[in-house]
């Protein structure tokens, strides 16, 4: 059961530190994504996984085969790793048929020919182009072609697959559909996976855990589910999602609840959740859009609910909804609703378990 450690890994190019301590482990079977924007290192970790790139300290190790290790020098290059990979690129050769393509990586292997057809059949077969095998890539279509190096990564069953945004060169409709069909092929053949993409929707559509990476750090590692709904830091919730940042000062608090009054507005609201936070802290009082609830003013709301007064800025339909920005004095925060046609002063109805309390510090550019 392979199970991927990695364990205080850092790397730095050219004096610049581009990995500050990454560690997580990877489960046998799961479908582990390295979230984040461009340049917060997940491509970077990926590399030193796969042994394209070395890192400067650190362990990485599948079970107890260790592929690195700072503290005694030990490197095990790309080809001792028995990974499969697949690039944003797919790094398909042009001149060779599809079949060929796949053929090469058992060759390096010393795969006897007798096995590598069927070998090459099987992986084409699960990934439904066994009737395009003697195409060439220019022959087929993106989609296709993401595909087959998907094949190229399984023919020779690889004990862990690394993708690096393997769907980003896919158009909008297809990438939906592509990534459907990725996960339930992953799940079907029961492969250790770890996805790289900084496309939000995707991670929550397909992982079992998410590590969300910010300037070369771990911010959160948690299920999709945990990452939207109780996300651990400031970083997370402006990556993941939408959110609107308010600024605050807590009144009152404890390990549970808090008050906080809003800088500008004089208007004071009751969170609950999990907080280390005291009288008198500044914080940033964060909601998500489709958590604020856009009533009319002196409407009733459940007890313990925030009635916050706002303003209608402007709003926007977009198909499925509209969307509203609104002022609570100087700050302004987004609200989605089904219906149209508030303006002027309303009251915004949140729940307090949907609100999230971050201390004001610097905050790293996501």
């Amino acid at each position: 059961m392979p199970e991927l450690t990695v364990t205080n890994v850092n790397k730095t190019f050219n004096g610049s530190q581009v990995l500050h301590d990454i560690n997580f482990t990877v489960h046998d079977g799961e479908f582990f994504t390295l979230l984040g924007p461009s340049g917060c290192g997940k491509s970077t970790t990926l590399s030193c996984i796969a042994g394209l790139d070395r890192p400067d300290t650190g362990t990485i190790a599948l079970d107890d085969v260790v592929f690195f290790s700072g503290r005694n020098s030990t490197f095990v290059p790309p080809e001792g790793r028995n990974l499969g990979m697949v690039f944003q690129s797919y790094a398909l050769w042009p001149h060779m048929s599809i079949a060929d393509n796949l053929a090469l990586p058992l060759s390096l292997r010393k795969v006897p020919k007798t096995r590598r057809n069927e070998l090459i059949d099987d992986a084409l077969d699960k990934v439904d182009l066994l009737h395009l095998r003697s195409r060439y890539p220019h022959e087929m279509s993106g989609g296709q072609q993401q595909r087959v190096a998907l094949a190229r990564a399984l023919v020779y069953s690889p004990r862990v697959l690394l993708l690096d945004e393997p769907l980003s060169n896919l158009d909008a409709k297809l990438r939906e559909q592509a990534r459907a069909w990725l996960k339930g092929l992953q799940a079907s053949v029961g492969i250790t996976t770890i996805y790289v993409t900084h496309d939000q929707e995707e991670a929550l559509a397909m992982s079992d855990r998410i590590a969300v990476m910010a300037a070369g750090r771990m911010v959160q590692i948690a299920t999709p589910t945990e990452i939207y709904d109780r996300p651990a830091a400031r970083e997370v919730a402006s990556f993941v999602g939408s959110c609107s940042f308010l600024d605050g000062r807590v009144v009152r608090a404890d390990t549970t609840e808090a008050h906080v009054e809003l800088l500008g507005s004089g208007q004071v609201v009751h969170a609950t959740g999990t907080f280390d936070v005291r009288a008198g802290d500044s914080v940033a009082v964060a909601v998500r859009p489709e958590r604020v609830t856009i009533t009319s003013p002196g409407h009733m709301v459940s007890p313990g609910t925030n009635l916050i007064r706002a303003h209608v800025d402007s709003s926007s339909y977009v198909g499925a909804r509209y969307e509203y920005l609104l002022s609570i004095g100087a700050a302004q925060i987004a609200a989605n609703c089904l219906t149209p046609n508030h303006d002027g002063e309303v009251d915004l109805a949140i729940e307090p378990e949907n609100l999230f309390l971050y201390p004001q510090k610097t905050l790293i550019t996501v």
